[in-house]
């Protein structure tokens, strides 16, 4: 706001029949009375010539300021007579008005030549805009006083060596006040012989004449009233004028939130702050009601102001009951968290660790904040120390299981996070291929139990391929399951006939869950299946599933038989069959009586033809079988003793 743009109201007061208002604009209700007693000659007080006093007091009765210029009236019969010209402010003039010395062009002193009836109309524009005062130099030491007697003591005297020596010092500290504290700040600028106190008076601070006998050594100068005094010289466009503006629009007390406000600013511009703590001290010391500064201490905890310092005031908040002082960071405050990496890293993940067991939806948000910042590749060397916070992480992020860094890991940590994975999380699956190499039979357990059929395809296809380490445990957990390993989906992925090989040894050979089982997994297995078997493990494995072909039938039985009976039954009639072969086969061949028990290549005929009576194999299989004439005739004839086997002797004969 402009003095050229204003419109004020005013009135006068001065001597007729007694000390009195003469003239208002506005009526003054029960603010006359106050007004009348501080518009008369201040007592003790030293005119300078003819300039008078200003005097600034609020006036609530009204809802203005009342800003007074008092001048001597000599020419008036009576002795002690003055005139006060009185500005009655709107509380916008002062939240607006950079420089409130330009006010003081509007006062206008009464005189013979001046029509007293002006001061019962309105103050329309004026035209000057700039200070009355000189410019603020050689007035540091006037400031200084002025200053530390207002906010930072408990005197309120101010000695000055001439009358109105203080007053444009005066003006500009009032003018670096927020709106608020302006419209409460008491002063007047009349000069006193005596010593009087602010906590007895009227107004903040008094002004009295330097007594050269009182020989006192001043206190040394805090930082806070130094950049002060350098914003009170450099003017309203100063940094820490706006910082105080902003942060003082909500403070409960006035005057006595000017320093602590200063000492944060301090921290701010100067990038002083060493420790949080100290902050937080400051604040919760000068501010402890929740809502007292509450612009200031929101945008602390929301890391606006002093972000370095938001892990402190967060930590004052969870762990010493501020929050009664501090109010809850906004989602953008908690969002900022993650800037203070990795500056900050390990304060923040103490923080988090501190309330990772802590379910409410502050400690929540914090928690989350802080987890998005930790990068997932070094997530298990940061939180080595942390295991609050690694458990609660995992379970929100499995995928750090699968980083590079976990494989660092050691088993039983590594095993108490996958025990508490959840089972339908897809992570589980990606995880297996990284873990094989690890010989842990719990580890084994749980995935396995989580997996099933997914832990069976990685291991084989791992073993399989030959290109990986699998460790023992892994098999052997699948062994104990013959379910989950002869599954057709799992078997059909083996490429070597000496992985199956392998596997039917370990699961038993024809044990009751590998007939259970059935054909179906070994079909599956043996039609990709390249043959990588020495020839007695050859003959072995053949004889084997032919045996479990004759035990379960199915399909399967049908497409095993075709593919191995020939070879087979070759290795019999050569005499060349292995021991192990044998004695797969001899619970399936038929009893034919002493004179022929010995012609075991005879009793082999009669159980796949019998076999595939029972369970219905088609004739053309069967004849399929015989792969040269003599062969053929060997199975027909077989084909004719069995009961029911004569079509499938027919089809030998026909084919």
């Amino acid at each position: 706001m402009n003095p050229s743009s204003m419109v004020l109201d005013q009135c006068l007061f001065g001597y007729e029949d007694g000390h009195r208002l003469l003239a208002s604009s506005m009526p003054l209700g029960d603010e006359l009375s106050d007004l009348t007693e501080l518009s008369d000659l201040a007592p003790g007080v030293v005119f300078d010539r003819v300039e008078g006093y200003l005097t600034g007091v609020p006036a609530p009765k009204i809802g203005r300021y009342a800003l007074m210029r008092t001048w001597p009236a000599p020419e008036m019969s009576r002795p002690g007579c003055v005139w006060t010209h009185v500005l009655l402010l709107d509380p916008s003039v002062l939240e607006t008005l950079p420089d409130l010395s330009t006010l003081v062009w509007l006062f206008r002193r009464p005189g013979s030549s001046l029509d007293r009836k002006i001061y019962s109309e309105r103050i329309f524009s004026r035209e000057r805009a700039t200070s009355p005062f000189d410019r603020l130099i050689g007035e540091s030491h006037i400031l200084r006083d002025l200053l530390f007697s207002l906010y930072g003591s408990d005197r309120s005297n101010v000695s000055v060596a001439l009358p109105e020596q203080a007053n444009k010092s005066l003006f500009a500290i009032w003018s670096q006040q927020w709106p608020r504290l302006r419209r409460n700040f008491r002063f007047q600028t009349a000069v006193m012989l005596d010593k009087r106190s602010a906590a007895q008076g009227t107004f903040d601070v008094y002004l009295q004449l330097e007594d050269l006998d009182d020989v006192r050594t001043k206190p040394a100068i805090p930082e806070w009233v130094h950049i002060a005094i350098e914003d009170v010289l450099c003017g309203p466009s100063g940094p820490l004028r706006s910082f105080i503006w902003r942060y003082g629009i909500d403070v409960r007390r006035q005057r006595g939130s000017f320093r602590p406000l200063v000492e944060v600013a301090l921290m701010y511009l100067t990038h002083k702050l060493e420790k949080g703590s100290r902050l937080v001290h400051l604040v919760s010391e000068a501010f402890p009601d929740l809502r007292d500064a509450l612009t200031l201490k929101q945008d602390i905890i929301d890391g606006v102001l002093l972000p370095s310092a938001q892990l402190d005031v967060l930590r004052f908040v969870f762990e010493q009951g501020g929050d009664a002082v501090f109010p809850s960071p906004s989602l953008m405050g908690v969002s900022r968290l993650a800037q203070l990496w990795p500056n900050q890293s390990d304060e923040l993940l103490h923080l988090a660790e501190g309330i990772a067991d802590i379910e409410g939806e502050l400690e929540t948000s914090v928690f989350e904040a802080i987890s998005r910042a930790v990068p997932s590749e070094e997530f298990w060397t940061l939180t080595e120390r942390y295991p609050r916070l690694r458990e609660r992480m995992v379970a929100a992020c499995p995928e750090l299981l699968t980083s590079d860094s976990a494989r660092l890991l050691d088993d039983g940590t590594l095993v108490s996070f996958v025990e508490s994975m959840d089972e339908n999380h897809e992570i589980g699956q990606l995880l297996i291929p990284q873990v094989l190499s690890r010989d842990n039979s719990r580890l084994a357990e749980i995935l396995i139990g989580l997996y099933p059929q997914a832990v069976a395809m990685e291991v084989v296809v791992a073993i399989d391929s030959g290109l990986e380490v699998v460790g023992p445990a892994w098999m052997q957990a699948l062994i104990k399951r013959p379910s989950v390993l002869l599954d057709p989906m799992v078997m059909i992925r083996i490429s070597r006939t000496s992985l199956l090989f392998s596997l039917a040894e370990q699961l038993g050979w024809l044990s009751g869950p590998v007939v259970s089982a059935g054909t179906k997994p070994w079909v599956s297995g043996v039609v990709g299946a390249t043959s990588d078997l020495p020839d007695e493990k050859r003959a072995e494995f053949e004889a084997y599933l032919v045996s479990l072909a004759l035990a379960c039938g199915e399909d399967g039985g049908q497409a095993l038989l075709e593919k191995f009976f020939g070879g087979v039954h070759q290795k019999i009639l050569s005499g060349r069959l292995p021991w192990l072969a044998s004695t797969f086969l001899s619970p399936y061949l038929p009893d034919v009586g002493w004179l022929r028990s010995w012609d075991t290549a005879l009793r082999f005929r009669l159980a796949v033809a019998s076999g595939y009576v029972r369970y219905g194999y088609s004739a053309e299989s069967y004849a399929k079988l015989g792969r040269n004439k003599k062969e053929r005739v060997m199975l027909a004839e077989a084909a004719t003793e069995v009961n029911g086997g004569d079509h499938l002797a027919r089809a030998i004969s026909i084919g």
